[in-house]
């Protein structure tokens, strides 16, 4: 991890954060503890025909996904919590605690309501 923060020139928190949800998405595996040392995991693409359109499809579920997993309100509280984003008060990170999102699907969200292209 101290690579990574050297590398790309990171504060601690944010390489062990992003660190861990590499590790939860199964694309990194802890080899030792402290200090934490990370290893990448092999993995493949399937870019099928079958697979893109089952990710377009996905896509498409993302808003009805969010408002299942995270209420009625979620939209409305990504769009509120925006402005602090756009005004560099909040990271997406913090953003997406905020309103109390995991940040993949907090990303997920404001990418299909095209937020991350204003």
């Amino acid at each position: 991890m101290a690579d990574l923060r050297a590398d790309l020139e990171l504060a601690h928190t944010t390489a062990h954060e992003y660190c861990r949800d590499l590790e939860a998405a199964g694309l990194l595996e802890r080899t030792s503890g402290k200090p934490a040392e990370y290893a990448p995991v092999p993995f493949t693409i399937d870019l099928s025909l079958a697979s893109i359109a089952e990710a377009v499809e996905l896509e498409s579920d993302t808003l009805d996904y969010a408002i299942e997993t995270y209420g009625d309100d979620c939209i409305d509280a990504v769009l509120d919590v925006w402005d602090q984003v756009e005004a560099d008060d909040l990271t997406y990170r913090e953003a997406s605690e905020e309103v109390g999102m995991a940040h993949a699907d907090f990303l997920r969200v404001a990418d299909e309501l095209d937020l991350l292209s204003r």
